[in-house]
């Protein structure tokens, strides 16, 4: 199955935020270092406003403030899980040698991915932006261990301070950018093709009495019980 894992991390981010929004007294147990007035005015702004969880940029005002959700890049990793089948591939608990003739079985290979995840918070207030952001990552940390039951493992956070847009759109924003770093396997089915069907593979029901086994120039013929050279 192949992961749209910024859909995954925008998910998790709008079920924190559901979560604070309901219970925005954890704000001041979760947030060092802000003042009272400060943390006062953030809970009744996780509470009365609506923050909008995006894939893509915000074009209008209506939509801020926003936390998007960007994919900045994935790669493969050169030590992929897996490649093909043979004669051992497992697959529904026993050996394929042993699924039904009749029925048709894709073959399924798997690669392991690096990915970066950009989450931007975007708000046309410097305090408001740098509050969110700090929000946004206690939303990717307080699910890190969902992240590791979907297998998205080796997660890792980086960010930077804010950065005013004074020309992408018709009013002033600020923005503050947050990376996750992750891993995560993802599985394909390979087109057109089925297990016992390939040339490189043994039909499905093939049993060890089917098979010639040859090794160094010596043959065991079944039918004799004995060796030839």
């Amino acid at each position: 199955m192949i992961q749209l894992i910024d859909l995954f991390v925008k998910n998790k981010i709008k079920k924190v935020l559901n979560y604070l929004s309901k219970n925005v007294e954890l704000i001041d147990k979760f947030f060092l270092y802000a003042d009272e007035d400060t943390n006062r005015d953030v809970k009744i702004f996780i509470k009365d406003f609506k923050i909008d969880v995006r894939s893509s940029y915000p074009r209008e005002e209506v939509y801020l403030p926003s936390i998007i959700v960007l994919v900045e890049n994935e790669q493969e990793v050169n030590y992929g899980l897996g490649s093909g089948i043979d004669e051992n591939y497992i697959g529904l608990g026993e050996n394929y040698l042993d699924w039904p003739k009749g029925e048709k079985h894709p073959i399924q290979e798997n690669i392991q991915m690096h990915t970066s995840i950009r989450c931007e918070v975007w708000s046309d207030n410097a305090v408001i932006t740098s509050f969110l952001y700090a929000i946004t990552k206690y939303c990717l940390l307080a699910t890190r261990k969902e992240f590791e039951e979907e297998n998205i493992i080796l997660s890792s956070l980086s960010g930077g301070d804010l950065e005013p847009i004074p020309d992408f759109i018709n009013f002033f924003v600020y923005r503050r950018a947050l990376n996750l770093e992750c891993e995560y396997t993802s599985s394909y089915y390979r087109l057109g093709e089925y297990a016992g069907k390939m040339d490189s593979q043994f039909n499905l029901g093939t049993s060890p009495d089917d098979i010639d086994i040859e090794a160094k120039g010596i043959v065991y013929d079944r039918e004799t019980n004995g060796e030839q050279s």
